[in-house]
C-alpha cells in the first residue's frame, strides 16, 4: 500500500474521488471508511483483550485464585525461551524448539511442575545431549518455579484460560511487538492514501487484463501507456473519459476492496502469528493461507475429489459457531475446482477479488454485532496501551523486570508520565525497536550505552537517549525517509507521543485504566471475552481470506488433551 511520496489533494479533488466511487464504482465512501475502520478494531480488540486478560490472571487477586502460580508459568515459558532459543537464527524443527513446544504442551495440558519435572528428567535421560534440559531444571528449582495441577474443582472457582499459555506469555511479555504490527496498518481514513490506493489497484487490474495479450496489438499497448500516467484524480478522470469500455466497474471495484482487504489480512495474521505456538511450515506460505486453506485440503486427481480437514481448525470453526459458513465454502470450492477458477493472480501469491472484497464488509458487520465495551472509539485504543505499558512498568513484567536494566524499583507519576510517553513517542508513533529504545535509555548491554550513570533521574536519561536517537536519524521525520527513519504507517498514537507539557501528560496517566480495579464497573476482559464468544456464534465470520479467526476462538492448544482421552 502506498505509504510515502503523497500528494496533497483539495477539497474539490476529494468530491470528485468520491463522486466516482460512488457512481461509476458503487463504493460508499463513507461506508468504505467505516469497514476499514472496524476491521482494524476487530483486530485492535482481540489483542488487547488478550493482553488484559493475561495480566488480571497474574495480577488481580481479586478476580482470579491462583495468582502466583499463572506467573510461575510465564517466568517458566521465558526461562524455557531464554535457554531454547538463544540463538536467533535456531531452526524451528531443532531440537531447541521441541524443548519449547513440550514444556508449552504440558502447561496447557494443565500439569503441575512436580509432574513436568518428572517428564524432564525421564527426557534427559533419553537424550543423547541433554544439556539444555539439565540447564532448564536448574533454572526451575533456583527460580523457585512452582505451580499446582489445575483440578476439577479450580477449573470450577476460576474461569478456564481462553488461550494457550504461550499466547498469554507473549502478550505478557512482548506487548509492544504485537501494538507495532498493527501500526504497520495504514491510515486509509486519509482520502490521499485512499486515492493512491485505488489508483494503484487501478493500474494493477489494467496490467492484469491487458498485457496478457502483448503488445503487438497497437490498441492494447496505447491503453497500457496511457494507463502507466495515471498519477492522481484528474489523470484517472481523464483516462475513464477516453477508455469508457476499457474496463469492468464492477472488476475494478473488486480488485480495489480486495487490496485494502489483502493489506490488513497480512497485517493481522503477522499479529495473531506472534501468539501462536511455531509451526514447521515457512512463515509467507503460511501468512498467504485463507482460513479455509487453513481447515481443508482440496485435491483433484483424475476421476476423484479428495477433501482433507484439519481436525484442530474444524473444532475452531465449530466453536465460533461456523458451520454453515465451512458448508458454502466447501460447495464454493468445488464448483471452483471443478468448473474452474477466478483467481487474481498478484505478486506471486493468489486471491480470490470475490473473497477478499466480500469479507471486507462482512467483517466489519461482525465486528459491528459483536464488538465488546472494552472501547467503543479508534481513539480509545492509545489509552488502553498506555494504560498497559504503565500497569507493566508498575509491576516489572517482562522487560521492565529489572534483571536486564536498572530501572528504578518506584517510579513517581512524573517519571512514569515521561518514561510512558517516550515509549509511545519512540516506538509506537516513530519507528524505533522497543528494545533498542529501552537499551539506549538505560544501562545497555551494548556498547553504545549512553547512560552509564545509574544516578541520573528518568527525565535526564530520556532526554540524553532523544538526543542520541535524533543524532542517528532515528524518530527524526524527513520528507523521503523509509524504513528505520520514518513514522509507523498508522498515527494515531501522535496525541499520546506529544510530551510538551507534563501537565496534560500527567493528567492522562492519572487517568488510564487500572486492570486491578474492583467494583461493579471493573474492567474483567474474562467476562467480555465469554460475552464476545456468545454473540460470535450468531453471525457469519469470512473464512475465504487470511484474516484469521479470533484469538479466543483456538482449541489448538487442547488437543493433546484430547487424544489422552
Amino acid at each position: 500500500m502506498p505509504e510515502n511520496s503523497m500528494q496533497t489533494i483539495n477539497q474539490e479533488e476529494k468530491n470528485i474521488f468520491f463522486s466516482l466511487l460512488n457512481k461509476e464504482f458503487k463504493i460508499d465512501g463513507k461506508s468504505l471508511i467505516k469497514n476499514y475502520i472496524n476491521t482494524q478494531k476487530l483486530a485492535w480488540e482481540q489483542v488487547l483483550l488478550l493482553a488484559i486478560d493475561c495480566r488480571q490472571r497474574g495480577y488481580s487477586s481479586e478476580l482470579y485464585e491462583g495468582c502466583e502460580g499463572f506467573l510461575s508459568k510465564m517466568k517458566l515459558i521465558a526461562l524455557t525461551e531464554k535457554i531454547c532459543c538463544s540463538n536467533e537464527n535456531y531452526k524451528e524443527d531443532s531440537p531447541d524448539f521441541e524443548l519449547l513446544e513440550f514444556v508449552l504442551n504440558m502447561l496447557d495440558n494443565n500439569d503441575g511442575v512436580i509432574e513436568l519435572t518428572k517428564q524432564l528428567l525421564f527426557k534427559s535421560k533419553e537424550e543423547e545431549n541433554p544439556e539444555k534440559i539439565d540447564s532448564l531444571l536448574y533454572q526451575i528449582e533456583s527460580n523457585r518455579i512452582s505451580f499446582l495441577r489445575s483440578s476439577k474443582l479450580t477449573m470450577l472457582r476460576q474461569p478456564t484460560p481462553t488461550y494457550s499459555h504461550y499466547a498469554m506469555y507473549v502478550a505478557l511479555y512482548r506487548p509492544t511487538q504485537l501494538f507495532r504490527q498493527l501500526l504497520n496498518i495504514t491510515q486509509l481514513s486519509k482520502t490521499e492514501l485512499l486515492v493512491e490506493t485505488f489508483i494503484s489497484s487501478f493500474k494493477e487490474y489494467i496490467n492484469h487484463e491487458y498485457s496478457r495479450y502483448g503488445f503487438n496489438n497497437n490498441e492494447n499497448s496505447n491503453l497500457l501507456n496511457e494507463a502507466q500516467k495515471i498519477k492522481n484524480i484528474t489523470t484517472l478522470k481523464v483516462f475513464l473519459t477516453e477508455y469508457p469500455t476499457a474496463i469492468d466497474n464492477k472488476d475494478v471495484s473488486k480488485n480495489f476492496l480486495a487490496k485494502i482487504m489483502e493489506h490488513i489480512s497480512n497485517n493481522v495474521a503477522l499479529t495473531f502469528k506472534q501468539v501462536t505456538i511455531p509451526k514447521l511450515e515457512e512463515p509467507r506460505e503460511k501468512l498467504n493461507k485463507t482460513v479455509f486453506q487453513e481447515l481443508c485440503k482440496v485435491e483433484v486427481e483424475s476421476n476423484e475429489v479428495n477433501m482433507n480437514f484439519n481436525l484442530n481448525s474444524l473444532k475452531n470453526l465449530i466453536n465460533l459457531g461456523q458451520l454453515d459458513t465451512i458448508v458454502d465454502e466447501v460447495r464454493s470450492k468445488l464448483e471452483d475446482k471443478i468448473l474452474g477458477s477466478n483467481a487474481n493472480y498478484r505478486r506471486g501469491h493468489t486471491i480470490v477479488p470475490d473473497d477478499y472484497s466480500n469479507s471486507f464488509s462482512a467483517l466489519g458487520t461482525w465486528y459491528q454485532n459483536c464488538q465488546t465495551e472494552l472501547f467503543r472509539k479508534f481513539e480509545d485504543i492509545p489509552r488502553l496501551i498506555a494504560s498497559i505499558l504503565v500497569f507493566d512498568i508498575r509491576h516489572k513484567i517482562g522487560i521492565f523486570d529489572g534483571s536486564s536494566y536498572p530501572i528504578p524499583a518506584k517510579l513517581n507519576n512524573k517519571e512514569l508520565a515521561l518514561l510512558t510517553t517516550g515509549i509511545i513517542e519512540n516506538c509506537l508513533y516513530r519507528d524505533v525497536p522497543f528494545e533498542q529504545f529501552i537499551d539506549i535509555t538505560f544501562e545497555s548491554r551494548f556498547n553504545f550505552s549512553i547512560n552509564s550513570d545509574r544516578d541520573e533521574n528518568i527525565e535526564q536519561k530520556l532526554k540524553k537517549a532523544n538526543l542520541l536517537l535524533q543524532e542517528r536519524g532515528r524518530g527524526v521525520i524527513k520528507e523521503g525517509m523509509t524504513g528505520d527513519f520514518c513514522k509507523l504507517p498508522n498515527s494515531f498514537m501522535e496525541v499520546w507521543a506529544a510530551n510538551v507539557e507534563t501537565k496534560p501528560t500527567l493528567e492522562r496517566i492519572k487517568k488510564l485504566v487500572n486492570f486491578e480495579k474492583v467494583g461493579k464497573r471493573r474492567l474483567n476482559a474474562s467476562n467480555l471475552i465469554m460475552a464476545q464468544q456468545r454473540k460470535g456464534r450468531e453471525y457469519t465470520y469470512p473464512i475465504n481470506t487470511n484474516f484469521p479467526l479470533p484469538l479466543w476462538s483456538s482449541l489448538e492448544f487442547n488437543i493433546n488433551i484430547d487424544e489422552k482421552n
